[in-house]
């Protein structure tokens, strides 16, 4: 656990010698959009570009710590956990995973789109004059809370494979209905601005994640219900497998029957007509 600070306030001088590199990475999903002034952003107060900079210096000493603090942590527990051990690493690995993927969906994708609309929704009436604070504060919003809520999928499956929340319980409509509102809810806090189409992109990937979470926990226990008829057409689809098989066992036996009554009939009618 002594080694977080170290690597903490490593990460925090990193940050701050490359704070140029950064930045620019950071403001390539605008476009180079935001202002008049070769598209960088602006800062309006004397001390605007310092605050940027040490949040950003912090930010970056937290990314770097945080692996950190969770190997620490599960060096801690492992005595505890005995054979679920594997299981929880392997699931750590697959929220990490889940994580990084929601935030390289909101830099690549999700952060472009809105940026192009926001920043051309002026276009003939005002020109877009954006402070960095204001950039960045929007910047984490989307890319932490939808590197959220794409760990939702592997969250429910563990939940359901350890036994804490079934499958029916996830798969219910009154859980659903409550998804749906509380997404709601959740997107308008978590959107710093007012328009729809920012909403929208924070809106629809949580429920579209949580339907994604409902198949993973269905897939934590199939038998314990049914996914869109998936496991019905499955065992269906076994039967019938299973019944054709079982005909062509039969086959060995009645066909000769019937190859040699078919010879019978035509030998009877050729003597009947010659």
């Amino acid at each position: 656990m002594l080694i977080i600070a170290p690597v903490f306030f490593g990460g925090l001088g990193v940050t701050w010698v490359y704070k140029a590199d950064i930045f620019t990475f950071l403001l390539a999903p605008a476009g180079g959009a935001l202002s008049p002034f070769g598209g960088l952003p602006v800062y309006t107060t004397p001390t605007g570009m310092m605050g940027a900079t040490f949040g950003l210096a912090w930010k970056g000493g937290a990314v770097l710590a945080f692996p950190v603090l969770i190997a620490s942590t599960l060096t801690l527990i492992r005595p505890l956990t005995g054979s679920y051990f594997r299981f929880i690493v392997l699931f750590i690995a697959a929220t990490g995973l889940s994580f990084l993927s929601g935030a390289a969906f909101a830099y690549y994708v999700m952060l472009p789109a809105a940026m192009r609309f926001l920043l051309s929704f002026g276009d003939g009436i005002a020109v877009p004059l954006i402070d960095i604070s204001e950039y960045m504060a929007l910047f984490t919003s989307l890319v932490f809370w939808t590197g959220v809520i794409f760990t939702v999928p592997p969250a429910m499956f563990g939940l359901t494979k350890g036994g804490l929340v079934t499958y029916s319980t996830f798969n219910s409509r009154t859980t659903h209905k409550l998804v749906f509102g509380f997404a709601m809810i959740f997107a308008a806090v978590l959107t710093p601005t007012t328009d729809l189409v920012t909403y929208g992109f924070m809106f629809v990937p949580m429920v579209a994640l949580y339907e994604v979470g409902v198949f993973a926990s269905w897939l934590a226990h199939p038998e314990e219900g049914n996914y869109l008829y998936l496991w019905s057409a499955l065992r269906k689809y076994s039967a019938l497998a299973e019944w054709q098989q079982q005909r062509q066992r039969d086959a060995g036996w009645y066909c000769p029957l019937v190859v040699g009554y078919v010879a019978l009939l035509t030998f009877y009618w050729w003597k009947l007509l010659g």
